[in-house]
């Protein structure tokens, strides 16, 4: 499509997948889930809002967030300087690929563990997703680490000189989301979400608060840190939610701590 329509058909095909993914995804989900069919929900509408509107402000301030960066770097610095900045902190995000394999597991493991007070087994669980993740992002955070020069060419020569430093400073902070593991999900799969919202908050605030001066200060090099930054804090953030709710460690090699409900 790309080599017939340009742009428009690289915008077509992306979206042609989703609308795919979505319709194939309908089709299994109501072969895998028939008993489902003209169920009535267990619970009030009101109880549903509760705890969708926290997760809307989550997903809105992440939004927010991603674009932040982008409409700060295009106010100070050059157009170039967008794509650079962006090319290397979507490469850093593929990180995010496992955690969400992850987490699609373990999230109903962590819910069912905590409907039935297991709450030894929750750590466990935890913890081993967490050294799970660990495992699996190890090659590529080496890849990026050591190797950033050829990671960012193949975006082109000239996102190399610029980018391999933000690429690096990017997957530095990715490192801190996979040590402490699937926090989020487990605030969530236990009726913490109004805890992730106030992490996502700080978050944010964090990277409005440092993004235009650090961009004034180190240009993308700035830009790097502040969102680097505000994706640590909100993982930090959350972990330390996880051990005064849940009463463990997510963290690997750290003392799980004293487990009770």
């Amino acid at each position: 499509l790309e080599a017939s329509f340009g742009i428009n058909g690289v915008a077509a095909a992306d979206v042609g997948g989703i609308y795919l993914a979505l319709i194939v995804g309908f089709v299994a989900w109501r072969r895998a889930t028939p008993q489902l069919r003209g169920a009535e929900p267990q619970f009030s509408l009101q109880q549903l809002l509760r705890t969708a509107m926290p997760l809307l402000m989550v997903k809105s301030l992440r939004l927010a967030a991603g674009w932040l960066a982008t409409l700060a770097i295009a106010a100070i610095l050059a157009d170039a300087d967008v794509g650079v900045f962006n090319a290397a902190f979507r490469t850093s995000l593929l990180l995010g690929v496992f955690l969400i394999s992850v987490n699609s597991i373990a999230a109903p493991k962590f819910a069912g563990l905590y409907e039935r007070g297991d709450m030894a087994g929750l750590a466990a669980t935890a913890r081993w997703s967490t050294l799970l993740l660990g495992a699996l992002t190890a090659p590529v955070f080496v890849l990026f680490l050591a190797f950033p020069e050829w990671v960012m060419s193949l975006f082109g020569p000239d996102f190399v000189e610029s980018g391999r430093g933000v690429l690096i400073i990017l997957t530095a902070g990715q490192i801190i989301n996979v040590m402490t593991g699937p926090v989020n999900y487990l605030l969530m799969m236990t009726g913490f979400e109004k805890d992730v919202r106030n992490a996502t908050t700080v978050s944010f605030l964090t990277c409005l608060v440092t993004i235009w001066p650090f961009i004034n200060a180190w240009g993308l090099t700035g830009a790097a840190v502040s969102v680097a930054a505000s994706m640590a804090i909100m993982n930090l953030v959350a972990a330390v939610y996880v051990r005064v709710r849940l009463g463990f460690f997510t963290f690997p090699f750290l003392p799980s701590g004293q487990v009770s409900r």
